[in-house]
């Protein structure tokens, strides 16, 4: 059974009751900051409420200069929303978008992500610029210095979400998304929290008959697949989240988008890119191993409750697999081998050091040091690059692409007038 369910907002209080400090304007925060000042300004007692009781409240926030008032937080995240440094949601004001240099437009939805388990603070926009050269819609974001009343709280990562407005940006809204959020019970995929995004009003018929196909084998498999999910979409997808070494769940932490006004077919999108990179919790991030064992067996479910449904089909299928394994080697030569990366990480690392150290002082969430984190995440391209050219965990992915490659034609659908072909 496919269950949905609507995210519905919790009931807030008064705004004007609330006591809101006053924005100041040259703090000595502000004044030795080294990255972007990003000041949350609440009564103690709501800053207590959403950090103690999961509660949301009304505040304001101050960024760049600019003061944005009546704006949502609350306190989000799976695993880690217990945690004493928090991630926050921010949900601006219809009429006033939340505005920066970093951002491609207005958003109406923020993340101040704290990082965890990627103490580092860099490995999820490292992720997002790896994933956005691999052929993917991107998520953007930068460092900030967050400061609660004036008062320093922590060094984050602020982080657009994937809302309406990105989904404009990047065309897709033109058909039904579902974003896929988590378990259920025990119940994951197809059986857990789905949340429709676009096309709400719509019956969900095209999901179920998808989700029906995903359980076909042999030529079935192949066959309702090529009519219904976009291939060589998913097999950059799936490659590119092997590229970055996605750990995380991948029974949901993604996107399924239909594009109704192309052909039809089913695509997917990443989400949620902190446990990448060599690290799947908070003592590999001490250790970060080149190794694709965790993608394969969220994949196909081999070790894990349930699959992703979507690529345990897709890798039952030779040739899809084999698409899979080429994609991933170009990926690697194309994308991954580019130095710019390990640069970037340094450039990066530099300005945010200062920061982290304070971070560390307030929260001291790991044992690790600063150096030897971005030693060990640097360490991770070049081991991960290796072993991709390598063969990969499997020894499926293939060698260097032939300069003058020969293509042989499988099989082809000419259009007969359902806007649907394929080679």
């Amino acid at each position: 059974m496919i269950s949905k369910f609507r995210l519905v907002a919790v009931a807030l209080v008064a705004m004007m009751a609330m006591t809101v400090a006053p924005v100041v304007t040259a703090t000595a925060e502000a004044q030795q900051a080294s990255l972007p000042l990003l000041d949350i300004q609440l009564s103690d007692a709501d800053w207590d409420a959403i950090q103690n009781d999961r509660a949301t409240r009304v505040g304001s926030v101050v960024y760049d200069g600019r003061l944005w008032n009546n704006v949502e937080m609350r306190k989000a995240g799976l695993t880690s929303i217990n945690l004493d440094k928090g991630t926050f949601r921010l949900d601006f004001p219809a009429g006033d978008p939340f505005e920066a240099p970093f951002l491609e437009g207005p958003v109406d939805e923020l993340s101040i992500d704290a990082g965890f388990p990627n103490f580092d603070l860099l490995r999820e926009k490292l992720a997002w610029g790896l994933v956005a050269d691999a052929g993917m819609e991107s998520i953007l974001s930068t460092n900030v210095r967050v400061t609660t009343n004036g008062d320093f709280h922590g060094l984050y990562l602020l982080r657009e979400e994937q809302d309406g407005d990105w989904r404009n940006r990047h065309g897709l809204d033109n058909g039904p998304v579902y974003k896929f959020e988590g378990f259920n019970g025990n119940q994951f995929g197809f059986a857990g929290l789905i949340d429709k995004k676009e096309f709400v009003d719509q019956p969900d018929t095209d999901l179920i008959e998808f989700r029906s196909c995903l359980d076909e084998t042999g030529n079935a498999l192949r066959a309702c697949m090529l009519d219904q999910a976009d291939i060589p979409q998913l097999a950059s997808e799936f490659a590119a989240v092997a590229l970055i070494q996605q750990n995380d769940q991948r029974e949901f932490n993604f996107f399924l988008y239909q594009d109704l006004s192309e052909n039809g077919l089913w695509r997917m999108q990443p989400d949620d890119l902190d446990r990448t990179m060599g690290i799947g919790g908070p003592i590999s991030f001490a250790n970060p191993v080149s190794d694709l064992g965790q993608f394969f067996a969220r994949c196909t479910g081999s070790t894990f409750n349930t699959p992703n449904e979507i690529c345990r089909a897709f890798m039952r299928v030779p040739e899809f697999k084999a698409m899979f394994d080429r994609r991933l080697r170009t990926l690697a030569d194309e994308v991954l081998a580019d130095p710019k990366w390990r640069t970037d990480l340094a450039t990066l690392a530099a300005q945010i050091e200062d920061d982290w150290e304070d971070d560390d002082d307030r929260w001291n969430r790991t044992s690790v040091s600063f150096d030897d984190a971005i030693a060990g995440l640097d360490g991770w391209f070049v081991d991960h690059l290796a072993s991709l050219r390598n063969g990969g965990y499997d020894g499926a992915v293939p060698a260097a692409q032939s300069p003058a490659p020969s293509i042989n034609v499988t099989q082809y659908r000419p259009d007969i007038g359902d806007g649907l072909s394929y080679v």
